[in-house]
This record gives C-alpha cells, sequence and structure tokens, in this order.
C-alpha cells in the first residue's frame, strides 16, 4: 500500500468518526465533548492537507497541515483538562498562549528555514508541549477511572511519536525526507490514528461517566452543606446496616443539631445563622474517619455514620466529633452542638430500618439536651 492510499483510508476513517460524534453530540452536551468534536475537524483537515501535499507541492499544504494539527493538539488537551475536572481560567490562558507561540514558533522555522528537518524538530516540540500537561493531570487524579488511564495512556503514546520524531529528525538532519517511511513519522501516525479511534470512544464514554456522576451527586448531595441530604443518607446507611448485619462489625450513629440556633438567628441575623449551618457541615464530615459519612436530614439536624471497634471508640468519635465543631468560630460566633449517639454493637442478623435508627437516635438526642447546652448521650442497642 502506497502512501496516497494509505492517507486516503485514514482520512476516511476520520471523516466517518467525525459524523458519528457529530450524530452521537446530541445525546451529550458536556463541554469536553464538543471540544472533541473541534479536534477531530481540525485533524480531519489536517488528514486532507497531507493527502494533497502528496498529489501537489504548493507550500499552503505543508503548512495548513501542521497549524492544524497544532490546533488540534490544543482542543484534545483543553477536553482531557475539562475531563480530569482540571480546566481552570489560568490553565485555559497557558493552553491558549503555548498555542499561539507554537503557531508562531512553527511558521518562523516554516518560512525561514528551508531544511525539512528543523521545521519537523520545531513542530514536535511544539505538540509535545501542549500534549503534555493534560497527561499528567488525568493521571495523577486519585482513583482514576479505567477510561481516564487509557486516554493518558494515549496522550503520552502520542508524546512518545514526537519525541522519536525528533531523534529522527536530529539524527537524519537534511537527509530527512517529509512524510518518509522513518521509525518516528510511522509511530506519529500509528498514535495519532490510534488515538482517533480509541480516544474518539473514551472521551464519550467518560463524559458520560461525568455526567452520571453529576447527576447523583444532584440526588444525594445537598446543595447547601455539600454533605449527603437526608436521601443520600439513608441510601448509605441502608448499604451500611446491610454490611454491617452479614459482616458482623459494630457502627456508631450520631444525631445532633445546633444548640439555641434560632436565638442566633434572631440577633445576628439567618445569614450568620447559615453560615454556622455550612460550618458545622464541613467541620463534621472532617471529623469522621475511614468509612465514615455525614447527612443533613433537614434544618440544622445532621446525623452520621461511622464504623467503631468498641465503646471507647464510641467517645473518642463523640470527642472528636464535639471538638471538630466547637473549637472554631465561624463569623466570630461561638455556639455548641447537641448530640445523641447510639452504639450498634452485635447487629449480625438484625433488621434495622432508618425509622427505627432515628428514633433511637432522636431519644438518645432529646435526653442529652435536657441536661443543657453542649449535651451528649450514648446509648448502646
Amino acid at each position: 500500500m502506497d502512501a496516497k492510499t494509505a492517507f486516503a483510508l485514514l482520512l476516511g476513517m476520520n471523516f466517518l468518526i467525525l459524523l458519528l460524534l457529530f450524530f452521537h453530540r446530541k445525546n451529550n452536551t458536556d463541554p469536553a465533548v464538543s471540544l472533541h468534536i473541534r479536534a477531530q475537524v481540525f485533524i480531519t483537515l489536517s488528514m486532507g492537507f497531507i493527502l494533497l501535499r502528496l498529489f501537489s507541492n504548493l507550500w499552503i499544504f505543508p503548512f495548513l497541515n501542521s497549524v492544524f494539527l497544532l490546533v488540534s493538539s490544543y482542543s484534545e488537551a483543553l477536553a482531557l483538562l475539562t475531563l480530569a475536572d482540571a480546566m481552570t481560567p489560568r490553565r485555559k490562558l497557558h493552553s491558549s498562549a503555548m498555542l499561539g507561540l507554537s503557531i508562531i514558533l512553527f511558521s518562523l522555522s516554516f518560512f525561514i528555514f528551508e531544511a525539512p528537518f528543523v521545521r519537523v524538530i520545531v513542530f514536535s516540540i511544539c505538540n509535545t508541549a501542549l500534549l503534555f500537561q493534560p497527561s499528567i493531570e488525568v493521571l495523577k487524579a486519585k482513583d482514576p477511572s479505567p477510561l481516564r488511564v487509557l486516554l493518558g495512556v494515549l496522550f503520552i503514546a502520542m508524546m512518545a511519536g514526537f519525541v522519536i520524531r525528533i531523534v529522527d529528525a536530529i539524527r537524519l538532519g537534511p537527509a530527512l525526507v517529509p512524510l518518509g517511511p522513518t521509525f518516528g513519522e510511522i509511530t506519529v501516525i500509528v498514535s495519532l490514528s490510534t488515538y482517533v479511534i480509541l480516544g474518539g470512544v473514551g472521551i464519550v464514554l467518560l463524559a458520560k461517566e461525568k455526567t452520571d456522576r453529576t447527576l447523583i451527586r444532584m440526588y444525594k448531595f445537598d446543595r447547601f452543606t455539600q454533605v449527603l441530604n437526608r436521601d443520600g443518607f439513608i441510601a448509605d446507611l441502608e448499604e451500611l446496616v446491610g454490611k454491617a448485619s452479614y459482616h458482623n462489625f459494630s457502627f456508631a450513629i450520631a444525631l445532633c443539631d445546633i444548640d439555641k440556633l434560632d436565638e442566633i438567628n434572631n440577633a445576628r441575623g439567618h445569614e450568620v445563622g447559615n453560615a454556622i449551618i455550612q460550618h458545622a457541615a464541613r467541620r463534621l464530615q472532617a471529623s469522621l474517619g475511614e468509612g465514615g459519612f455525614v447527612g443533613r436530614l433537614g434544618g440544622d439536624d445532621f446525623m452520621l455514620c461511622q464504623p467503631v471497634a468498641n465503646e471507647t471508640a464510641v467517645r473518642v468519635l463523640a470527642k472528636t466529633i464535639r471538638e471538630a465543631v466547637e473549637t472554631e468560630r465561624p463569623e466570630g460566633v461561638e455556639y455548641a452542638i447537641n448530640l445523641g449517639v447510639i452504639w450498634f454493637e452485635y447487629p449480625s442478623g438484625r433488621k434495622l430500618e432508618f425509622s427505627q435508627i432515628y428514633s433511637y437516635c432522636a431519644t438518645a438526642l432529646s435526653a442529652g439536651r435536657k441536661r443543657g447546652a453542649g449535651s451528649l448521650e450514648i446509648v448502646a442497642y
């Protein structure tokens, strides 16, 4: 198969994938998918100009081929940063500046140096620089999904291809033939083609995964405090109760509210009261260990769940919760929490419903509240 046939097939494949992406675009509004489609448009145009330069010696074709490929790398980099939740105005500005600098440097090398190997070196360095940051961002994420790892590896493979291309250009020097069958040229084409196929699928699936996570978060989390809402807490609690019943490990449930919040609202205003609720939610979340979670049931009522080893651990947990909340003073206001804690020491085989657990916690909280502000009541069941 000669070069013209190979690039014609690649162009046709790119065009087909682009049509599929446009069709799928109606079902996915994630900005990363739009950026990926834009990248595919430019890489398809780039492939078209590669094919044209094989039929004509006009200088405009290799120039546009390279510039469009740089723009494609830039758009793909933004898509990956968006999917990695690493896109910030500063990073976007940095990437845009890198693209502008890359186009300027390549244009200078194209019009100043006649030797193709210089243009290849500059172009490959610029492409590697554009791809480097998103590759690192997507791979350094905590517990990255297999799709993220796949996209990061594909980006690194493309960078490796450009690095090999640089080595080939330096090694061959003026003897380098553009689009010649060098190892670097073949590596770049193979890595780009692989990314067009697998990367496109990966980005679409990862965008769907991100959308699903957002929908789950909207369903499970309280927007005001960023902790679990009532439904989300009940769902996680039922899951933990099932595991505890099967594996017979003990756990503690705490119900708490903010003492005299109505008086704070009347004296300082509801904005201060709301700030205190948000502060309490953050500190309650921070007080829990591995496997623990907190939910806002409504108003200033919070419920916490934490696997514990014994009664001593329950008392340490209660102390940690209180200290985490009461050692800071948001808006300069001193406040306390009332806390009722129940401990299920041997939950094996027990069927525990949320309404039953809440009733136990409410009884403990009420008993402690009768003893005054900042009360604590621990009851074992």
